[in-house]
């Protein structure tokens, strides 16, 4: 440090009590907008003339673009802007032209999956009908064959009861004349028109056609 600087100098105490100069936008302001100039924001007694002050960039150089139209970065910039303009049209031209395609294809695999699983439900359904039919018709012949039966057994259980009743009435009707002898041995080989002679002589009884 010089030493006019030195003589200069002031502490951060007594700068703090001075008045603020040299920036524009606060409220307080003691000097006019033309004299903002950073070489007459500052006396010789505020020890400022060391520190640079720069201008608060206004609107218009704000949107002074980074590059001047004839540079080289700009014409590189340029040259990037076309090709990502020309690879996202590629993309967008091939996107249009073959995405309608795959979808098809895919929409065509998943759909002649789905036909086949409903051709294979179909042809399920339809062995399940058939069998539902012959299993029904099998029913309703056994229910045929049984009412059949049944009056057949019906028919046959009156015919053998009337049978039975005219056997028994033959058998009464052929024991009516028939001779009960009781009291008699058993003899083998024995002969009973002579058998029936002895006892009748025995009894003093007649036989005809003995």
């Amino acid at each position: 440090m010089s030493k006019e600087q030195k003589v200069k100098w002031t502490c951060h105490e007594c700068r703090s009590k001075q008045p603020k100069l040299g920036n524009i936008n606060t409220p307080v302001r003691n000097v006019k907008e033309g004299e903002a100039n950073p070489s007459n924001l500052y006396d010789e007694n505020t020890g400022l003339d060391n520190i640079t002050f720069r201008k608060k960039q206004t609107d218009d150089c704000q949107k002074t673009p980074v590059c001047s139209p004839g540079s080289a970065s700009c014409a590189t910039i340029n040259r990037d802007d076309a090709f990502i303009s020309a690879v996202s049209d590629k993309v967008l031209k091939a996107l249009k032209s073959e995405l309608p395609a795959m979808i098809s294809c895919v929409l065509k695999a998943e759909l002649s999956s789905i036909k086949n699983d409903i051709l294979e439900f179909r042809q399920s359904v339809d062995f399940l009908s058939t069998m539902h039919d012959e299993m029904k018709n099998m029913v309703e012949t056994l229910v045929k064959d049984n009412a059949t039966l049944s009056k057949e057994n019906t028919t046959l259980k009156t015919t053998v009861a009337e049978l039975s009743d005219r056997l028994n009435n033959l058998e009464q009707h052929l024991r009516e004349n028939n001779l009960e002898i009781q009291g008699l041995p058993e003899h083998h080989n024995e002969n009973l028109p002579s058998l029936l002679n002895q006892c009748s002589k025995g009894h003093r009884l007649r036989l005809e056609g003995g």
